[in-house]
């Protein structure tokens, strides 16, 4: 418990944490502040003018669909090409007074129920972005600057000493990941309430929340322990993040090319990003390639979640069994 603590403290006393976590914040709150000069309330009055210009949008493409088909009668009777190929030059095309709705001229409103997806999304790319330098740099600083080995010449238990870090690392993310999801929701919702609309909030809808959330942190998670594990392989920061770029190159470009080549049916399901999809939706459905033919029948394939763990699950195993295995026969310089 002792070194638990001592690696927590040592956690949080990191000024990169600290920054890392106030730059979390700030960008979250650079969208929010960009969605609040855009939002608008659907308040009676702009639900009026927006009924107003639906209208007189509607009038003036009568009035031109009217003039195009007096030009045209006006053409063909005097013996002119007619730019309408239909005998009674559209005739009957006129447009729909349903196409033109309030709601297609009202400003852009937040609608929480509707766009809380979207949002929750973005939270989890900046919140695996910021796991994976917060678990990276606190094992590979401490390798590169030799902190680490001073503490294992009077602790030499390395894997008590690397598990323990890893527990911080992945504790710390959980807490950050935690604490920014309930502001980050509350803070949408507070916007919505106020400058866009709560419409369709249901139980059920904040529950799915709760689940997007939890998803979010647990992508989270597999990251930091991903990235924590390379850097330990490295023995640098730099380490992980170039084997995450790199494994996310070989994923998208280099897979996606082979599979490609080789016509492998259902290729989606060899990349990370069909994964990450079926983690964060719960399912993402794939196809077994392109259905070009008149008359083919296009194959289909659910991804699910739990294939999803199995995978990130699978990536961390072998990156934590080689961060373990490293340390315990490498010579400590």
């Amino acid at each position: 418990m002792r070194l638990l603590r001592a690696e927590a403290s040592r956690f949080a006393k990191r000024r990169l944490v600290r920054w890392g976590v106030l730059g979390l914040l700030a960008a979250l709150a650079l969208v929010l502040a960009g969605v609040s000069q855009q939002s608008r309330p659907a308040t009676a009055a702009a639900r009026a003018a927006a009924g107003a210009e639906a209208d007189r949008a509607y009038a003036a493409a009568l009035a031109e669909h009217r003039a195009l088909v007096e030009r045209c009668r006006a053409d063909r009777a005097a013996g002119r090409a007619a730019f309408a190929a239909d005998p009674d030059c559209g005739v009957g095309a006129e447009p729909a007074r349903e196409w033109y709705t309030a709601e297609g001229y009202l400003p852009y409103q937040l609608v929480f129920a509707r766009e809380i997806s979207a949002f929750m999304l973005l939270f989890t790319a900046l919140l695996a972005l910021l796991a994976v330098l917060l678990a990276a740099s606190f094992i590979g600083a401490e390798w590169h600057s030799g902190g680490l080995a001073n503490l294992l010449l009077w602790r030499p238990q390395r894997g008590r000493v690397l598990a323990a870090k890893l527990t911080v690392a992945l504790a710390g993310t959980l807490v950050v990941g935690a604490v920014a999801a309930v502001l980050w929701v509350g803070a949408v919702w507070v916007l919505a309430r106020y400058d866009g609309s709560l419409a369709g909030t249901t139980p059920g809808v904040l529950r799915s929340v709760g689940l997007d959330a939890a998803r979010a942190v647990g992508l989270a998670l597999f990251a930091a322990a991903f990235a924590f594990c390379l850097a330990s392989v490295g023995r640098h920061t730099a380490a992980a993040f170039g084997a995450v770029l790199a494994v996310g190159l070989v994923s998208e470009v280099g897979v996606r090319f082979a599979v490609g080549v080789l016509r492998v049916p259902f290729p989606d399901r060899y990349l990370l990003s069909t994964y990450a999809d079926a983690w964060l939706g719960k399912v993402t459905t794939i196809r077994a390639g392109d259905c070009l033919d008149a008359g083919c029948l296009l194959l289909t394939r659910d991804v699910h979640w739990y294939e999803a763990l199995v995978v990130f699950g699978a990536g961390t195993a072998l990156a934590a069994l080689a961060a373990f295995g490293t340390i315990g026969r490498r010579a400590i310089t």
